[in-house]
């Protein structure tokens, strides 16, 4: 059985009926790459916003461009509730504002406290809620992830997700798993378990916990901790950050019709291309910007992959490899590769 997911609505008092939005893929039947991109990071997310929500979305979802990791820790539990947007601490960017307008939310959520996102920006995306914005933070990144999930979820979760605090780039491929099994996702420091991630694991009591990414990013001594509070642990990582991508997908989807596809050398495009991710749900697999790696090419053949959002644009994902991956892989091209 899945964790329990609680309605945002304990935070924003909205209605049940107004919370749910289908994010359907945005590809055809036909195989095909299309990218969703805009000329920063703010431009980036209004186009996966859009791409998901053409019709307008109840809930909206603020975090900062700035920083990964508040952004990171809602994806998975904004999945299918609504998109999220980036703002910088002291500026509601223009092109977040004009989706604002245009999604026209019933309410608002801005992760992360005023070190992130200032009383003064926060007053600023509170004129575009229907009804109420509302602040969900901790003391920091790890105490802020706390309070997402208890906000999301109930007591008695099956799984919960815990990645590095301090690299994005296991997490990017993370957050669409975890929303893919209903699914909390916590971070932790790479030598120590934080108290606040501790104690919202110890209200949670999972059955299970998976750790995602390699002892350099989560160290042995977590994941011993880790044991103390579940009864099963289990690590999905690689020291290459595009090997833990495919690898995570590989652990969660059986085959699917779709995947994401975002660069590992930066967070903005990953991030609010995850909650998409997450909401159909597909994995979401990371490459450079000019080549796709054995790994994910694989992965690609394995899942039987007929269509491809690439996040970002060229100087993110090239043209070459969106060309790449719209002509497809066999698996007798790839060496050590072998279809599903």
């Amino acid at each position: 059985m899945r964790a329990h997911r609680r309605s945002f609505l304990t935070i924003v008092g909205m209605l049940v009926a107004q919370l749910v939005v289908a994010g359907a893929p945005v590809a055809g039947a036909e195989s095909s790459v299309e990218r969703l991109a805009g000329g920063n990071r703010f431009a980036t997310a209004v186009a996966v916003s859009q791409a998901q929500y053409p019709e307008g979305a109840p809930l909206t979802f603020i975090a900062t461009g700035a920083n990964y990791a508040d952004a990171l820790s809602i994806s998975a539990a904004a999945s299918g509730l609504g998109p999220v947007l980036l703002v910088e601490r002291d500026r509601l960017p223009s092109e977040t504002a004009d989706e604002l307008e245009r999604l026209s939310p019933f309410g608002i959520v801005v992760v992360g406290g005023t070190a992130a996102i200032s009383d003064q920006t926060m007053i600023a995306v509170a004129r575009y809620a229907g009804r109420e914005t509302r602040r969900i933070a901790g003391s920091n990144r790890f105490a802020t992830a706390a309070e997402i999930s208890q906000a999301a979820f109930e007591t008695g979760s099956d799984v919960v997700f815990v990645a590095s605090g301090h690299d994005f780039r296991d997490a990017l491929a993370a957050a669409p798993a975890a929303a893919a099994f209903t699914a909390p996702m916590l971070l932790t420091a790479p030598t120590a378990l934080p108290d606040a991630t501790e104690e919202e694991l110890r209200r949670l009591t999972p059955q299970r916990i998976v750790v995602v990414g390699s002892t350099d990013d989560v160290s042995d001594g977590v994941v011993a901790r880790l044991r103390d509070l579940a009864p099963e642990v289990l690590r999905i990582g690689d020291p290459d950050d595009e090997v833990t991508s495919a690898e995570v997908s590989r652990a969660t989807f059986t085959s699917s019709g779709i995947a994401f596809v975002a660069t590992s050398v930066a967070f903005a495009d990953g991030l609010t291309g995850g909650a998409f991710a997450g909401a159909i749900p597909a994995p979401l697999l990371l490459v450079s910007q000019d080549e796709v790696s054995e790994a994910v090419k694989c992965e690609l053949v394995r899942l039987g992959v007929r269509n491809i959002v690439v996040l970002g644009g060229p100087a993110a994902v090239s043209e070459r490899v969106a060309a790449e991956l719209e002509a497809g892989y066999e698996a007798e091209d790839v060496p050590g590769c072998q279809a599903a």
